[in-house]
């Protein structure tokens, strides 16, 4: 074999490990997109603190009668009256 062909072959051999790396590279990209997916996911999903304060002023108001839809509205706004009083 002739150093050009040597030459040849080793940038035929690099050219292939480049290649199998960024195939590597590219599937843990998409599995780091899927992680990042599904955080993102439970973010949207999580109980905030106006939830909080809302499911506290339904049990409240529910504590002697079985709720009505009226409670779940009136709830949030105890909540609300909540967050702002939080500000201060």
């Amino acid at each position: 074999m002739t150093e050009e062909q040597n030459a040849i072959q080793t940038l035929s051999e690099n050219l292939a490990d480049t290649l199998n790396e960024n195939e590597h590279l590219r599937q843990r990209i998409e599995q780091l997109e899927a992680s990042v997916n599904r955080m993102a996911d439970v973010l949207e999903d999580r109980v905030t603190i106006r939830d909080q304060f809302a499911m506290a002023a339904l049990t409240g108001l529910i504590a002697d009668d079985p709720i009505i839809a009226s409670d779940v509205p009136e709830a949030y706004r105890y909540a609300d009256a909540m967050m702002e009083a939080r500000k201060q």
